[in-house]
């Protein structure tokens, strides 16, 4: 997974986390309309493509979710009218969507406290050597993902874990990491089992 805003991943996920913590979702087709919604308000859309849908929700939130998926979860919104493949947007019944912006405004102000703290830390660590805020940012998403592919041949891997262990009794920095990789587990079984298997029964 790549993404020209790589904060705006770790963001995706803590929010994703979030929604599911509300408890007012029956199944992973409701979290990502939610998703699907603010790109809609955001962008202004009248009518969109499933592909379309598809690259917004990697171009905001670097989640690249399978087409298949995008139909079947904008098909159960109630503000979308479907003719001849192009899914058209009814603005008079699009609901609010303020509780999803303020759960992702948190997400975001949370985890770019953490990149800066990343950052600092890496640069009082190493202060003769360059750091690289985008590699770094990179690697620590695949750190937090268990992504052993790119950690194996990271440079900064080392001193994010020295970086973890040393805010490891810090509630709000540990609470948001461990909001990612839950929320990163959630991403990764929705995409999984949807794909592998067309549909989603099981409880969240």
């Amino acid at each position: 997974m790549s993404s020209n805003n790589p904060t705006s991943i770790l963001a995706s996920f803590s929010t994703m986390k979030s929604l599911v913590d509300a408890q007012q979702y029956q199944s992973p087709y409701q979290i990502l309309a939610e998703f699907i919604q603010y790109i809609i308000i955001k962008s202004n859309l009248h009518s969109f493509t499933a592909i379309e849908m598809k690259n917004r929700l990697f171009e905001v939130f670097g989640f690249d979710i399978p087409e298949a998926v995008v139909r079947t979860t904008v098909r159960g919104l109630q503000f979308i009218k479907t003719e001849n493949s192009i899914y058209h947007v009814n603005q008079i019944e699009l609901k609010d969507n303020s509780v999803f912006e303020e759960m992702k405004a948190v997400a975001e102000a949370n985890n770019t406290d953490i990149i800066d703290l990343l950052i600092a830390f890496a640069q009082e660590t190493n202060p003769s050597s360059a750091i690289w805020a985008d590699a770094l940012t990179q690697e620590f998403i695949a750190y937090l993902l268990d992504d052993q592919q790119t950690t194996a041949a990271g440079k900064y891997t080392d001193l994010i874990g020295r970086f973890i262990l040393k805010n490891e009794s810090d509630e709000k920095i540990q609470s948001a990491l461990t909001a990612i990789r839950e929320g990163s587990i959630l991403y990764i079984g929705l995409n999984h089992n949807i794909s592998e298997t067309g549909s989603l029964r099981k409880p969240l």
